[in-house]
This record gives structure tokens, sequence and C-alpha cells, in this order.
């Protein structure tokens, strides 16, 4: 008769199973955390993953004014899979794609529309400085998941970087494969794509072509970038060029 579960826990990388038989389960608010990071893709691990029904306010499901601050309309009644990314650079980890998506793919237990990835370039109390890490490459490995892939109504992407940012080091893998901008992913359903902290550098300029390119359906994309590019006209030409590329999408340039 079960019909609210909420389980909130941590796991050190040691074996850890949950077996759950709910039939008529209605609501689903469902959280790890890797205190450890032990799973990875590229330069990135998964800190955090969380899979729930957005908040609500007076009993009503948060809806945010498009019209007022520019972001997308939450989808109503939608499960919404969260995940936190730190870099690997000071944790042990393995950069096997596939244990990084079976370990996210183990926390589906629910259905779910809307992704939101959440990139924090640095490691807390270990450096003063965020990395240039390219995004591009994790992001449509993770899509490149059939579940995921199928889901997915909408797309937030946040990207967390402190004032003083440094270039990856040489040989970083967080450019691997090279073929990702080539990739041709059928993101069948998404419709509504929002991006974060976007800095106009060549490799995110990519990302929004490649998503363009795979969302046949896509109605919304709005692009937040800081007030550096926003100043810049050789970055918002290159962007607004990209946005008239397809005229039958509602485009926005947002500045924070």
């Amino acid at each position: 008769m079960l019909k609210q579960l909420t389980l909130s826990f941590s796991t050190t990388g040691h074996k850890f199973s949950v077996s759950i038989v709910a039939p008529i389960l209605e609501n689903v608010s469902w959280g790890c955390f890797y205190p450890t990071v032990t799973v990875g893709f590229g330069p990135w691990s998964l800190s955090r993953i969380m899979l729930c029904v957005p908040e609500r306010h007076h009993g009503r499901q948060r809806v945010i004014n498009e019209e007022e601050d520019g972001c997308l309309r939450q989808l109503s009644n939608a499960y919404v899979m969260t995940l936190i990314i730190l870099p690997h650079t000071l944790f042990e980890f393995t950069d096997e794609g596939y244990n990084l998506m079976h370990t996210i793919e183990k926390h589906l237990v629910t259905d779910f529309s809307v992704l939101e990835l959440y990139f924090k370039s640095w490691v807390p109390r270990y450096t003063a400085t965020s990395l240039k890490h390219v995004f591009g490459a994790f992001v449509l490995h993770l899509l490149g998941v059939r579940r995921i892939r199928n889901a997915i109504q909408r797309l937030k992407i946040v990207l967390h970087r402190l004032p003083v940012k440094e270039e990856c080091p040489v040989n970083c893998p967080c450019d691997e494969p090279k073929n990702w901008r080539s990739e041709n992913i059928s993101l069948i359903n998404l419709e509504q794509v929002e991006i974060h902290g976007f800095d106009g550098d060549d490799h995110e300029f990519d990302f929004l072509k490649v998503i363009f390119r795979c969302a046949p359906v896509l109605k919304r994309m709005v692009v937040w970038v800081s007030a550096e590019v926003a100043t810049s006209n050789d970055r918002c030409t290159e962007i607004h060029d990209i946005f008239k590329a397809y005229p039958f999408v509602d485009c926005r340039l947002m500045e924070h």
C-alpha cells in the first residue's frame, strides 16, 4: 500500500543493495551521495544523484514564470533526475564509461522527463581556480544511454566556475573522444534546453550545434552568459548566428 517513498543515503564504494516492491507507489524522492568518488568518465566523476519531483509550494508544484526571468517552464508532474558532477583530479577513479552509466542506471527507479546536470569544475577546499574542462563529450555520452535519450523532454546544464580559470592539463581527457562533435544522437522528445554559465569557448559553441542538430522537435533554447560574454560582439554574434539557423526554435540569450 506504500504510496510515497523518500530515501537518501551515501556510499563509500562498498556493495549496497536495496530492493523495494511497491506496485502503487505515486511519489518517489531518491538521492545518493558519493563521498569518495569511484566512478567517472574522462575528467568528470559523479558526486551525487537525485531523482524526485520538483519542490512543491502550498500544495502545488512550483512553476517558473518564464516571462519574468527567461527560464524554462517546469513540466507539470515531471520527475527530475539531477546529477552533481566534479572533476576527478584528486580522487581515485575509473575512466570506464560503462561503470558510470551502470551506476546511474541503477538509480533510475522511476520514469523521468527532466535531466539537470550541475558541473563544478573545481574541488572545494583544494583549489581557488576552475579548470576549463570540455563538458560536451560527457553530456553526449550520458545522452547516449537509451533510457535517458528517449525520456528527456527538458535538459538543463549549469556550469559552475570560479572567477579565476586555468587551462586544462596537457593531454587532459576532457575532449575525448574527439568525434563527439559529429555525434548523431536522436533526442526525439527533447523540447527545451537551458544552459547556465556559457563562457563562449569554442567547445561550447560546438555543443550548441550538436544539440540543435540532434533534437528534431526542439521548441526552446535559453543560453545564460556572463556580463563579459554579453559585451563581446564576436561571441554574441556567433551565438545569434547559430540561433538564426533554426528559426522555428524560440531562442533566447540571457545575461546573469
